[in-house]
């Protein structure tokens, strides 16, 4: 039987519990750390939720369409009288706060985690809004190099929405310059929020994490307040390791029809001719240097 008390009770005491927020450009890694973390027994991490980019604008629509049902009744039948108000914007906040802690409560049921974390790769497109309902939620910035993620989500596309690649994306170029662009948005709006929110986001690198999987854990680990005793982490790396998720396959073999395609860091270089990359360093150089991506002698083009 709904109970609105403690219904209300329980999300008001979660807010209050340690939670998190995966965000990061399409095929970054973020799957690989979602699953890393949810891995360590004091975490339970899931994806993808999609409260903020997909969710938040549906319950957004659904107000708005309230609301001007409300105004078109004030101004037509009671233009005479004192009309009902419209749904205040906090009350919108509010829904979706709720709906979110809601979402997250059903996660975590079933297991005895301190710590609740989701993981939505457009999350990274929504850190503001995430910092507005959910003030205490830490962000973790998961970052890839560029290029290798152009690569991976042309060939994602390619698996998953063949017809709809072919007919958006004829050529590796039309893919790439879009891909380009989103890219170097995304992730500067994210180095944005890092610079005014320091102390609520973390930055992870795919590359750091394939080369130390294990240091990288539990500096995540401690930025959640979760244990980085060694046997812990040894365990949920291996339980999340490229050849556990593929089934055997070591990284860098390729399996084009699996959503684990290869693993494997610089693998632009062998789909990527030398206009290719130019066209999309042009594109998205700044924030690539910024990232640490040029460090290897290539430069942003342009000034």
């Amino acid at each position: 039987m709904f109970d609105f008390s403690d219904h209300h009770a329980r999300l008001s005491a979660l807010a209050g519990r340690p939670l998190f927020f995966i965000g990061g450009t399409a095929k970054s890694g973020t799957t690989w750390l979602q699953l890393l973390l949810d891995a360590h027994p004091e975490i339970s991490c899931r994806g993808e939720g999609h409260f903020f980019d997909a969710l938040g604008p549906m319950l957004a629509e659904a107000v708005d369409q309230y609301s001007a049902r409300i105004t078109w009744k004030n101004e037509t039948i009671f233009k005479e009288m004192q009309g009902y108000p419209r749904f205040p914007v906090e009350g919108g906040l509010y829904l979706l706060t709720s709906a979110a802690l809601l979402m997250l409560e059903a996660q975590g049921a079933g297991r005895d985690a301190a710590i609740l974390g989701e993981r939505t790769p457009d999350n990274i497109r929504c850190l503001p809004l995430i910092g507005l309902v959910l003030p205490r939620a830490k962000i973790i910035h998961m970052v890839r190099d560029g290029r290798d993620c152009a690569v991976s989500a042309w060939f994602h596309n390619q698996r998953v929405t063949p017809d709809w690649t072919r007919r958006e994306f004829p050529t590796l170029d039309s893919h790439l310059e879009k891909y380009a662009a989103a890219w170097a948005q995304e992730n500067a709006e994210a180095l944005a929020f890092a610079a005014q929110r320091p102390e609520a986001y973390c930055r992870v690198r795919y590359e750091d994490l394939l080369a130390d999987t294990a240091g990288e854990l539990a500096r995540l680990c401690r930025f959640l307040g979760a244990s980085d005793a060694a046997a812990t982490l040894d365990e949920a790396c291996r339980r999340a390791a490229f050849e556990t998720m593929s089934r055997g396959r070591p990284p860098g073999q390729e399996d084009r029809a699996s959503f684990f395609r290869k693993g494997q860091a610089g693998d632009w270089k062998n789909h990527l001719s030398p206009a290719q990359e130019a066209l999309f360093l042009e594109k998205t150089g700044g924030v690539m240097a910024r990232l640490g991506y040029l460090g290897s002698g290539a430069q942003p083009p342009g000034p």
